[in-house]
């Protein structure tokens, strides 16, 4: 395999300020129908925490989480970057300390967009979409 071929979708093999390299990307964990499981795994798979490696906490044949290690990680990583793993940690145990208000006023549309779909995972909704609410007089909410 090429160096190329080996960073696809991963960091520069040089790395990142935190020495985080693509050489050993993680593959993403199938879904296995546990929506806790499946959005956390989701969340920790974007492209904002895959290029910080974050799938490297999850344990899959164990269906676990190494939060500690992830939380030591994620200090010097960006605010946007600690937001999304605190999203992942409160849909696994709501123990994330995730304020509703910072997240929606510090993420840009395309982790936002990530973050509802994992939202929609832990609430068991594989094939759904967001959906514009339309009050009756028909104007949108």
């Amino acid at each position: 395999m090429s160096r190329a071929e080996d960073d696809v979708g991963c960091m520069a093999p040089e790395g990142d300020s935190a020495g985080i390299t693509g050489r050993d990307c993680e593959a993403d964990p199938a879904p296995t129908g546990w929506s806790e499981w499946d959005s956390v795994v989701y969340l920790l798979g974007c492209p904002i925490l895959r290029a910080k490696k974050a799938l490297r906490f999850v344990n899959v044949e164990r269906l676990s989480i190494d939060w500690e290690g992830l939380g030591e990680a994620s200090e010097v990583w960006s605010h946007g970057e600690r937001l999304m793993v605190a999203l992942a940690h409160d849909l696994w145990n709501s123990c994330g300390g995730l304020s509703m208000r910072e997240f929606a006023a510090t993420l840009d549309d395309a982790n936002f967009s990530q973050a509802l779909r994992a939202i929609e995972l832990a609430r068991g909704r594989r094939d759904s979409r967001i959906v514009r609410v339309i009050d009756q007089s028909g104007g949108g909410l």
